[in-house]
């Protein structure tokens, strides 16, 4: 799928089309439009610019791909994607020993990204045939309660209509620029 839709204008102009129709909530479109957040250590500078970006394209797709998942339930999510918890936890793994609630939830997001961007990460599939055959499953308290504050924090910094916006007299939406989404450090713990 990745081949299929890569394109961020592609990806904006079907979140619009799915707001101006009332399918996504003002709270959908600025997840998509919200920034990629990363955790903030010290050691977070260190990470290699060519895998950042590799990860907030994921984060990008990821997001798109559950917007669709959302729209076809019919029901809004409160948790963000597995790209994102990588993007937010890898910072903290160059710093300390993580509790093992963290490190197994890192390791199981981390083995969802590689499954589902071969292309983003073309030596994943060797990798991943390094990986146990079961992965230890994270806490799903955890893993919930992690990834609906995150995705709460993007919300409150998305633009939300920024992305569509109708126009006061009812007419046709405008379509205003989406960029590349913002990449955002803040302290997690």
């Amino acid at each position: 799928m990745t081949e299929v839709l890569p394109d961020v204008g592609f990806m904006t102009a079907c979140v619009g089309l799915l707001y101006h129709e009332k399918w996504l909530s003002n709270a959908q479109v600025k997840y998509f439009t919200g920034p990629v957040i990363f955790g903030k250590t010290e050691w977070s500078s260190s990470l290699p610019s060519a895998q950042t970006q590799k990860l907030v394209k994921a984060v990008r797709l990821e997001r798109f791909w559950q917007l669709l998942d959302e729209v076809e339930q019919g029901k809004e999510s409160e948790q963000c994607v597995p790209a994102e918890l990588v993007c937010a936890i890898q910072p903290y793994t160059l710093v300390a020993p993580l509790s093992p609630d963290y490190r197994d939830a890192c390791v199981w997001a981390f083995a969802q990204v590689l499954e589902r961007h071969p292309t983003l990460f073309p030596a994943s599939a060797e990798l991943r045939q390094t990986f146990p055959t079961h992965l230890r499953t994270p806490d799903p308290y955890v893993l919930r309660e992690f990834s609906t504050t995150l995705r709460r924090r993007v919300v409150a910094r998305g633009s939300g209509m920024g992305c569509v916006a109708a126009s006061p007299e009812g007419g046709n939406a405008e379509a205003a620029p989406l960029m590349e989404p913002e990449q955002v450090q803040m302290q997690l713990f």
